[in-house]
């Protein structure tokens, strides 16, 4: 179960990720604008990654 959450959270990622940040929402009706605050905070959980 915990391999499955972190697939998902890999697949929002990079779902949400945008050349200049990521998004604030990954949903197709969601806010799509970047925050730098979510971002920072994204970016370093996307750094732990690994790939």
């Amino acid at each position: 179960m915990i391999e499955q959450a972190k697939e998902k959270a890999i697949e929002v990622l990079k779902h949400c990720a945008k050349p200049k940040g990521f998004y604030a929402s990954g949903l197709p009706r969601g806010y799509q604008a970047l925050w730098a605050r979510d971002s920072m905070v994204t970016s370093l959980g996307a750094s732990l990654m690994g790939t």
